[in-house]
C-alpha cells in the first residue's frame, strides 16, 4: 500500500494542510500533528498519514479555512494580504497581530496602523515561525484563523488573571 511519508510531494501537501513548513521531510513536527488529528477524530496513533487520516486532515483544513473566511473579525476578507495592502482589515489584521506578538514576547517593531509594511510582514513571519509554518510574511486564512484562535486564548488567560 502507498504510504504518504514515503513521497516528498505528498509529504509536502500534508504539511501544507496542516500549516507546517513544508520541507518535504516527514520530520518530528509532522508526525506530532498528525498523531494531534488522529487523537482528534479517534483513530489510531500511528503517526502515519493513512487514508482515513488524510480524509480527516483535509477535512480539517477546509473547515478552518471556511472559518476565517466567515470571521466576523474581517470585513468580507480577501486572501491573501501582504506587503502594500492597507485598509480596514489591515487595521484589524494588526491590531489581532500585535496582541498576539506581545503575548510572545516579540522583540521587534510592533505593527500598527492600515498598512501591510515591512514591521507587518516581520511580526507575521515570527509568528508563522513559531507555528511552524511557511514563513512567508504574507496572511493566507489558515495564517489568520490561527492568529484568531490564539486571540481567543490570550482573552481566556486573561479572564483569570
Amino acid at each position: 500500500m502507498y504510504r504518504i511519508e514515503d513521497s516528498v510531494s505528498a509529504t509536502k501537501e500534508l504539511q501544507r494542510l496542516l500549516g507546517l513548513n513544508q520541507t518535504g521531510d516527514y520530520d518530528k513536527a509532522t508526525r506530532s500533528e498528525v498523531i494531534k488529528m488522529q487523537e482528534r477524530y479517534s483513530l489510531p496513533k500511528t503517526a502515519k498519514a493513512d487514508y482515513e487520516t488524510f480524509k480527516v486532515i483535509v477535512k480539517e483544513h477546509r473547515s478552518n479555512k471556511d472559518k476565517a473566511w466567515r470571521s466576523d473579525y474581517l470585513y468580507s476578507p480577501s486572501f491573501p494580504f501582504r506587503d502594500g495592502d492597507m485598509g480596514d482589515n489591515v487595521r484589524r489584521i494588526n491590531e489581532a497581530l500585535s496582541t498576539v506578538l506581545k503575548d510572545y514576547h516579540y522583540e521587534g517593531i510592533i505593527p500598527k496602523g492600515a498598512y501591510f509594511g515591512e514591521d507587518t510582514a516581520n511580526g507575521v513571519r515570527y509568528m508563522q515561525k513559531v507555528f511552524v509554518m511557511q514563513e512567508t510574511g504574507i496572511i493566507d486564512a489558515v495564517f489568520m484563523n490561527r492568529i484568531l484562535s490564539e486571540l481567543k486564548g490570550i482573552e481566556i488567560k486573561r479572564q483569570y488573571r
